[in-house]
């Protein structure tokens, strides 16, 4: 019959898409880094955010010395953060909801 195999896995209907999988994000400045796992689906999404964020933070210093330089991890992921809001907030999302979905992501 066609479709069916007595051995090897079954391809088809019940095959997952490649949406479901996790691809890395690593959001980076200087020797700040973190990792995101983000849906296949969302990743070209939020790969646009992080290049137009990234884009908006000074060089950075050997020391992270500058004030409007982030200096810790956490507080380069909170500015992440809150330029994906405000994108969100200004209406720069897409008719799908595409960079909201980032946001819920980054939120969890």
């Amino acid at each position: 019959m066609y479709g069916t195999s007595a051995t090897g896995p079954q391809t088809g209907v019940s095959t997952p898409r490649s949406s479901s999988s996790l691809r890395p994000l690593v959001l980076t400045h200087g020797s700040l880094e973190y990792s995101f796992l983000v849906p296949t689906a969302l990743h070209f999404h939020a790969s646009q955010l992080k290049e137009t964020f990234t884009a908006t933070l000074p060089a950075s210093t050997d020391e992270l010395a500058q004030d409007d330089e982030p200096s810790s991890v956490p507080e380069l992921v909170a500015r992440y953060l809150g330029f994906i809001a405000q994108e969100v907030d200004e209406g720069e999302d897409d008719a799908q909801g595409s960079y909201d979905e980032v946001l819920k992501l980054v939120l969890n």
